[in-house]
């Protein structure tokens, strides 16, 4: 009798046997292991792939935070302190830099016109007192000085115009007087600096007020010679004009003046002179053996004084002669020199000579 068929399983039909068997009892065969899995296109490959990109995003994203750590940590090392900011305001511009440099701040300028001096500080941004990082700039306000004022034409303005006329121009006057023949007592003669310069406003012009005409003595000249004359009335601050005129009273010499001495004049005043001129030399005709009569009336047309000496039993019919004359003819004399006639017995009436 043959053996039955091994069932495939329970309850289920034989590999080999056919349709219509029944299994009989046996025992099931114990399980081996399992295949290894095969990757293919599809199943578990793609799961593969989708951690390996996890896995860089991860990376990249830590690599940025890494980053910014770094930068952050930077950052707070590199973070100026703060520190209070020093008052320069009322300073000059020169101390409040080096105040603010000693200070590790900046300084930025800017410049307004004002009343105040110039390069003097007006006000400052951030304000002193208050904190601001270190190496930050500080903004100054500055003055660039009141501007300029240009000096007006004051001459010959009486000095209260004259002074409004400079306060207009935002300008200050100190006068000062000085004489002046040309100007009115009181008014303005000129400003220093002049006219038409350009100061500071604020700055001081000297006004130059006159106080009318210096005036001097004339001195006295008259008997002294020309020179001496000249000489004092220049000392006097006065001018000399010299008239001459022959007189033969002291030739050379002053005759007269005008203004009269002691006289009070303006300083630069003429004074007028006469100056006795001195006489050209003549020369003495000769007057001997000539009729005195003729003799005399020759040498005083000459302009010589005639003066006679007589001489004792002369010769005969020479009485009415020249004997002799001095000085000499021929000799060069100044006018008024005194010529001396001898003459025989009685002389006609002359002066006598010395």
């Amino acid at each position: 009798m043959a053996n039955p068929p091994i069932p495939y399983g329970p309850g289920g039909p034989s590999r080999s046997g056919g349709e219509g068997r029944q299994a009989g009892p046996r025992a099931t065969p114990p399980l081996g292991p399992l295949p290894p899995v095969t990757a293919g296109r599809g199943g578990s490959g793609s799961s593969g792939s989708s951690d390996r990109r996890i896995l860089a995003l991860a990376f990249l994203v830590a690599g940025l935070l890494l980053a910014l750590g770094i930068v952050a940590v930077m950052l707070l090392l590199t973070q100026a302190e703060d520190k209070p900011v020093p008052a320069v305001v009322g300073d000059d511009l020169t101390s409040a830099e080096a105040a603010l440099a000693d200070e590790g701040f900046e300084v930025e300028v800017r410049r307004t016109a004002n009343v105040a001096a110039k390069d003097r500080i007006l006000g400052q941004l951030p304000d002193s007192g208050s904190e601001a990082s270190d190496g930050s700039t500080v903004n100054l306000t500055v003055s660039s000085g009141p501007g300029k004022g240009l000096i007006p034409d004051v001459a010959e303005l009486p000095e209260p115009r004259a002074k409004a006329a400079l306060r207009a121009a935002g300008l200050g006057a100190k006068a000062r007087q000085e004489f002046s023949r040309g100007v009115a007592t009181g008014d303005a003669i000129r400003t220093q600096p002049t006219a038409g310069a350009r100061l500071d406003k604020g700055s001081r012009v000297t006004l130059i007020v006159s106080k009318g005409p210096q005036t001097v003595a004339v001195p006295e000249v008259v008997g002294d010679a020309e020179a001496a004359a000249k000489g004092s009335v220049k000392r006097a601050g006065l001018r000399i004009e010299i008239t001459q005129r022959r007189s033969n009273q002291s030739p050379g010499n002053v005759l007269s003046q005008s203004p009269r001495p002691a006289s009070v004049v303006m300083l630069g005043s003429v004074v007028e002179v006469v100056v006795d001129k001195a006489p050209s030399p003549v020369q003495v005709p000769s007057v001997q053996g000539k009729p005195v009569e003729d003799a005399v009336s020759s040498l005083s047309d000459l302009g010589f004084a005639v003066f006679f000496r007589t001489r004792e039993g002369g010769a005969t019919g020479k009485a009415d002669k020249v004997l002799r004359q001095q000085p000499a003819a021929g000799e060069k004399v100044d006018p008024g020199t005194r010529v001396v006639l001898e003459v025989a017995g009685a002389a006609p009436p002359a002066p006598a000579a010395p």
